[in-house]
């Protein structure tokens, strides 16, 4: 009698090296979870550049997540993160090919995504790519138990997502200076966990492209939770908090900065609205177990994904992808700008008013092209 054939699936997961993100750290949960599993073998392949600290980083908090440097095989099964051009990984040869969409945006042709199959980490992501035809799976992620909770008391802080709050960020801070407004930015990962321990409110406004991990680290430091309605913001399945702290993206400056100070002033009775957000936070380890099973069971025959190959969407789609292009400069440009705003008004209070203006207009700018 001859041998059984090896039943083992290889999963090969590139993953960006070079820093230290929610993207890469979904990733590496994600080989973390299916090397438990029986019958699969994951590894994680760093995409350059690759930064040493970053693979420490992720390999001390998920030492399931092994690395491999040896080529992709014929039998091997691909995970890509969406930042990834397919086009340049259809030559590996692999025996199925899976994008994670961690986040909503395309940045690449349709066709590019011929003979792919389909993860989902927001039901938004899953939403907008449907309508497109990607057909696939949910595959979300979840967020760390933080931290032993440390001996400080929560302070009148707002925190707020620097890399996309800053224009109204800035123009809060302009408008109540009492507000003690802190930009999380700039910090190191430590800092930052500190801040949310101490602050009681975390404002992220802008777009939100999939499940940001922020909001629930922010949640389960309990602060209380203010967002705009882009992108996933405005799916309650996957920013599940009450409606009243979505603020429309119309709302204006004095309304949101005067309803941050009521939420200060009535932290203590508020944060038993955020009860239910918190535990839904801290059940998603579970469902994302359960999710990597099912995937784990059908990783090797992705489902067809109807896309739509005509000239005509061929030609809409390059416009899209270009479109796209300089919706992202626009955006960061804004943020720059906003950012060099909110130093100048800080430095040169003779024109606070001027830089008020001006963070007005950049906020106008980055929000019509959201």
């Amino acid at each position: 009698m001859g041998n059984a054939p090896n039943s083992t699936k290889r999963c090969v997961i590139a993953t960006p090296g070079h820093a230290v993100t929610g993207g890469p750290e979904a990733l590496h949960q994600l080989a973390d979870r299916l090397n438990v599993l029986p019958g699969i073998e994951a590894v994680v392949r760093y995409i350059p550049p690759r930064s040493q600290a970053a693979v420490r980083h992720y390999q001390g908090l998920y030492p399931n997540a092994k690395e491999s440097t040896r080529d992709i095989s014929a039998e091997s099964v691909l995970i890509l993160p969406e930042s990834q051009n397919p086009g340049d990984w259809n030559g590996t040869g692999c025996r199925a090919k899976w994008i994670w969409w961690l986040s909503a945006d395309r940045r690449f042709p349709i066709r590019s995504y011929a003979g792919w199959g389909h993860l989902f980490q927001s039901d938004y992501a899953m939403t907008k790519l449907g309508n497109l035809g990607f057909k696939g799976l949910m595959l979300t992620d979840y967020i760390r138990r933080p931290e032993a909770r440390p001996n400080l008391p929560k302070e009148d802080l707002v925190a707020f997502n620097g890399s996309k709050s800053a224009p109204m960020a800035s123009l809060i801070s302009l408008c109540f200076p009492n507000l003690r407004v802190i930009p999380l930015h700039t910090l190191t990962g430590s800092q930052v966990s500190d801040y949310l321990w101490r602050a009681k409110v975390y404002v992220d406004f802008g777009w939100h492209p999939g499940r940001d991990r922020l909001p629930r680290e922010a949640a389960l430091r309990n602060c209380l939770v203010l967002t705009g309605r882009m992108g996933s913001a405005g799916s309650d399945i996957d920013i599940p908090i009450p409606a009243n702290y979505k603020l429309s993206d119309r709302a204006s400056v004095n309304a949101i900065g005067e309803f941050i100070i009521r939420l200060l002033l009535e932290y203590d009775t508020r944060l038993n609205d955020f009860c239910e957000y918190r535990a839904w936070i801290r059940g998603q380890e579970e469902i994302f177990r359960n999710e990597v099973e099912v995937f784990a069971n059908s990783c090797d025959s992705p489902e067809a994904s109807q896309l739509c190959d005509s000239e005509v969407l061929g030609a809409l789609d390059r416009e899209y992808i270009e479109l796209l292009e300089v919706l992202s400069t626009t955006r960061a440009i804004a943020h720059n700008l906003a950012i060099d705003a909110q130093r100048l008004g800080s430095t040169i209070p003779v024109r606070v008013k001027a830089t008020a203006l001006l963070n007005r207009l950049v906020w106008r700018v980055q929000r019509s092209f959201s």
